[in-house]
């Protein structure tokens, strides 16, 4: 007997979860491309998954947005990650070269699986069953082990002027939780859920991030989502 479909796997750049099944509802947060998610239920008529990401935050997404998987086929997805998009944003192609068609952009810190190589460019699965290339120049493999501060630095940067979007996990748009989360590399053991980013205990003060680099802020607090957005300083960017 075939196993029931309770997961499913992004097959779009990033994902939108909304707090109702409306695209004018809330942005809880979002998705990226691979992301597995569990399936909780769907509208009668079948246009939006309720799903819940595996750092524990849940959502309504549209259902041409994801794949649904089985649990092994999630977990073999998963298992065959070796790569991360380390630049801002990474086309993925149909041929080597920079010559082909675009299938996709994707966002900084968005895994895949490594198929090949020819010469500069690297062969990647995509969730739908496709495949792509990427420019070697723009992807990393995945730390299996935490980061030291020149890397999240690096990982930093590259939100320099990003807009601010409440529930946003890219530079394309991102809020104050995602910043911290996205700029830390994650390992293939050890995944840091935003809750911390949003619950942190208190420090010395939120960071503002420039092009020249990070600054301390003198706030004694780090801000959060969940106290609301009234309490959320914009930071510098």
């Amino acid at each position: 007997m075939a196993r029931p479909i309770v997961r499913a796997l992004v097959s779009v750049p990033v994902a939108e979860l909304r707090r109702r099944p409306s695209h004018a509802s809330e942005l809880v947060t979002q998705a990226l491309l691979g992301e597995p998610l569990e399936i909780a239920t769907r509208t009668a008529d079948r246009k939006w998954f309720r799903v819940k990401r595996w750092d524990g935050y849940r959502g309504w997404t549209r259902a041409w947005s994801v794949t649904p998987v089985s649990v092994a086929a999630s977990e073999q997805w998963e298992a065959g990650l070796r790569v991360l998009v380390a630049a801002r944003s990474a086309r993925v192609m149909d041929a080597p070269g920079g010559l082909g068609r675009v299938v996709f952009e994707l966002p900084l810190g968005t895994r895949l699986p490594e198929l090949a190589h020819r010469g500069t460019w690297v062969r990647v699965a995509l969730p739908d069953g496709r495949a792509g290339w990427v420019r070697g120049s723009l992807l990393a493999a995945i730390p299996v082990r935490p980061q030291g501060q020149a890397s999240v630095l690096r990982a930093a940067r590259e939100f320099t002027g990003a807009p601010y979007l409440w529930g946003g996990i890219t530079p394309w748009g991102c809020d104050c939780s995602a910043l911290g989360f996205r700029a830390t590399p994650q390992t293939n053991s050890e995944p840091s859920g935003r809750h911390y980013w949003q619950n942190r205990p208190a420090r010395s003060g939120p960071a503002t991030c420039s092009s020249s680099g990070w600054t301390a802020g003198a706030s004694p607090t780090w801000p959060s989502r969940r106290a609301g957005s009234s309490s959320y300083t914009p930071m510098a960017m």
